[in-house]
């Protein structure tokens, strides 16, 4: 009669969960709230070495939702750059605004000099929701470090 009784358990047990489990389908009413949480996750900045981010930019080339983001001086700019990039500067009155005028939808490279103002950049990207931020670490001097080509 034991025996029984644990396999009856079992059945309940067994249609018990499957029955949860048909109810946490995603986007389902009933969901769990981990479900809609994972959703709001922020965006990770993935911190690229030189050769890494030269890789990227190799694979990326002909991808029109790919920017590589100088956040340098104009001055500093125009002394040297990665080919293609584009120029906000990040001491500008308006760099939040130029910021958050971006696709947000596109795949970024950031940099400056040292990897300071792009990793800033890169925070505040990040917390606008932008999908995909690589950060270029050690910035423009550790690209010519590793005798990659800059562009003037």
């Amino acid at each position: 009669m034991n025996i029984t009784k644990l396999a009856i358990g079992g059945v309940v047990l067994i249609a018990l969960t499957a029955g949860l489990v048909a109810l946490s389908k995603p986007g389902d009413k009933n969901a769990p709230a981990a479900t809609a949480q994972a959703s709001s996750t922020p965006t990770a900045i993935t911190h690229l070495t030189p050769p890494a981010a030269q890789t990227l930019i190799a694979a990326k080339q002909s991808d029109p939702g790919f920017v590589i983001l100088d956040v340098r001086t104009a001055a500093e700019f125009a002394a040297g750059h990665i080919a293609t990039a584009r120029n906000i500067d990040f001491y500008a009155p308006d760099i939040s605004a130029q910021i958050a005028a971006l696709d947000h939808a596109a795949t970024y490279l950031t940099y400056c000099h040292t990897g300071n103002r792009s990793g800033k950049v890169a925070q505040m990207m990040q917390s606008l929701g932008f999908a995909h931020i690589y950060d270029l670490s050690g910035g423009i001097q550790a690209w010519q470090a590793a005798s990659l080509p800059v562009q003037q």
